[in-house]
């Protein structure tokens, strides 16, 4: 129960008060996988994913999976 307490913290805390609606551990769980997976990809293939050519693809990565994308 306490390592679901600090994930939901730890995700909930960066987003406006707004924008916070119902959590899922596997949602939150896919959410930092897919990042550290597409962030590995676009190292390796020395891509910038802040370049306007890649935005959309490494956001599409991101959500890939999830319950709330």
């Amino acid at each position: 129960m306490t390592a679901v307490a600090v994930a939901k913290a730890a995700y909930y805390l960066s987003l406006p008060r707004k924008q916070r609606a119902g959590f899922s551990m596997a949602d939150i769980k896919i959410k930092y996988m897919n990042e550290l997976l597409t962030n590995r990809i676009f190292h390796n293939l020395d891509l910038d994913p802040s370049c306007e050519k890649y935005k959309g693809i490494y956001e599409d990565s991101l959500n890939f999976g999830r319950l709330r994308a």
